[in-house]
């Protein structure tokens, strides 16, 4: 019997950092709208030329400022549903392990430490992903190689460039994360949901029909 070997990426896939840009921006003295996403605060940093503002931002983000931060609504419903099913889970991000500019936060060990509080890390082996199956990896073509190499029937992710990259596995189906559908070109290719509950009953569900 073949069980799913399921990966899943980490931020803005299960880490929610909705208004947490917004607000750690604002401590800092830009005006940027408190109701902002991270893509509109990225945007506003963007169209005034300051990049390594942002860039400095999303590593204090990331870091030192990750407990502001949620998990999406159902990522553990998915997970807890997810190993009862007998599936292999596996986490795979791309992330460097310091900022690039700013302070030198461990962001690998914010995220870990997080993700374990969280329960979406297993401290116990019960509940949770083992903590072998979680890699972070320090560039985009790493992250795809780990992908390749852990042989996964899904992959999860928020962004479309890692499903379009030229090595990303064909034996791989790509499932992709987004909770604005309106602003996302339709790819026959791939499946696209806006909320956890729905990838679920998407890979649980509708495939054992």
């Amino acid at each position: 019997m073949h069980f799913m070997r399921i990966g899943i990426d980490i931020d803005n896939t299960i880490i929610c950092y909705d208004h947490v840009f917004a607000a750690v921006a604002n401590s800092r003295g830009f005006c940027v709208q408190s109701s902002a996403s991270k893509t509109e605060v990225k945007k506003w940093f963007h169209e005034r030329d300051m990049h390594q503002a942002f860039t400095h931002l999303q590593g204090e983000v990331y870091g030192k400022f990750i407990d502001l931060a949620n998990l999406f609504d159902g990522v553990l419903a998915f997970i807890e549903f997810a190993k009862k099913s007998g599936c292999h889970l596996f986490l795979v991000s791309h992330k460097t392990r310091y900022p690039l500019v700013g302070e030198k936060v461990d962001l690998h060990k914010s995220a870990r430490n997080f993700l374990i509080d969280k329960n979406v890390i297993s401290k116990s082996g019960v509940v949770g992903v083992p903590p072998n199956n979680v890699f972070f990896e320090s560039t985009l073509n790493r992250k795809i190689n780990r992908i390749s190499t852990l042989n996964l029937d899904f992959f999860i992710d928020d962004l479309l460039q890692i499903f379009e990259h030229s090595d990303f596995p064909k034996t791989t189906n790509f499932v992709h994360f987004s909770q604005d559908l309106a602003k996302n070109v339709p790819n026959m290719k791939i499946s696209t949901f806006p909320n956890w509950t729905l990838i679920l009953g998407f890979l649980f569900c509708e495939r054992q029909k």
